[in-house]
C-alpha cells in the first residue's frame, strides 16, 4: 500500500544532478567511463541510493529508474521482485559496490529481442 502522506521532497539537487549524469561520465578522450546500458542503468542505481538526493523514496527510485533506463534502451531486467529488493537493499547497506552492481545488472539484463 501507497502512503501518500509520505514527502518526496529533493533535498539535494546536487547529489540529484550527480546521480543523473554518473552513466554519462567520461574520459577526455570521450569514452564513456561505463560504455553499456546495464552498465549505465546499474551505476544510475547505485547513485541514486548513495547519494540521497530525496527525503524518502531513494532505493524505490533507485530501482524504479533502472528499470526504466533499461526499457527505454530495449531491455529487461530479468529478476524477480525479491532479487531486485535485495540489490537495492545490498546497495544501500554497502553490501554491493558500484562494481558489483555493473556485474549484477550485466547478468540479468537482456535485449528485448534476444529474449
Amino acid at each position: 500500500m501507497v502512503n501518500n502522506t509520505e514527502q518526496h521532497a529533493v533535498i539535494n539537487e546536487g547529489s540529484l544532478q550527480g546521480a543523473v549524469a554518473r552513466p554519462q561520465r567520461g574520459f577526455a578522450d570521450g569514452a564513456l567511463c561505463f560504455p553499456s546500458i546495464p552498465a549505465q542503468a546499474a551505476v544510475l542505481a547505485d547513485a541514486l541510493v548513495k547519494y540521497h538526493p530525496f527525503e524518502q523514496g531513494n532505493k524505490r527510485t533507485a530501482l524504479a529508474s533502472l528499470q526504466v533506463f533499461l526499457a527505454r534502451n530495449d531491455y529487461l531486467l530479468m529478476a524477480n521482485e525479491d532479487e531486485k529488493v535485495k540489490f537495492i537493499l545490498d546497495l544501500a547497506r554497502g553490501q554491493l559496490s558500484a562494481e558489483g552492481a555493473i556485474q549484477w545488472v550485466e547478468e540479468r539484463a537482456t535485449k528485448f529481442d534476444e529474449r
